[in-house]
């Protein structure tokens, strides 16, 4: 293995070194028997259940959350595609346009004031032409149409 006899010498001389020097840890290691006869403090025992329960339960929650994750992906997935399919329908895509120009019209009476409100709004959005009269334009602000 080695070219060098010395080299091979060295070698098993360190290993012998190493195994002697395990050795004499192990004597100064206490016996099995005298293990098992040291009795640990009552707080010791109940510091170490608290640890294991404390694992257990931080293991399951960990658990229990990654097969949360991927169910609640694979359900937002799923509405979202039926969701899609529901806009297909002429009725639910109207519904739909109403209730975000209703969310539209209450974000933006937060910042535009309510008299202006009324006039701004449906030509923005295009829903009448400019010639419409100023009472048709009330009555929709107020959602009377």
């Amino acid at each position: 293995m080695y070219k060098d006899l010395g080299d091979e010498i060295w070698e098993s001389l360190l290993k012998a070194a190493v195994v002697e020097n395990s050795q004499n840890e192990l004597k100064d290691y206490p016996s099995e028997q005298e293990i098992n006869r040291i009795v640990l403090p009552k707080h010791y025992e109940l510091r170490m259940r608290r640890i294991l329960k404390h694992s257990s339960y931080r293991k399951n929650i960990k658990l229990s959350l990654r097969y949360g994750k991927k169910i609640t992906s694979i359900i937002l997935v799923v509405m979202g595609i039926r969701f899609i399919l529901l806009l297909s329908f002429d009725e639910v895509c109207a519904a739909c346009q109403k209730v975000i120009i209703e969310i539209m019209i209450g974000i933006s009476s937060v910042f535009i004031p309510r008299t202006l409100l009324w006039i701004t709004f449906p030509l923005v959005l295009g829903m009448f032409q400019q010639d419409t009269p100023w009472w048709r334009l009330r009555s929709y602000a107020s959602g009377a149409c």
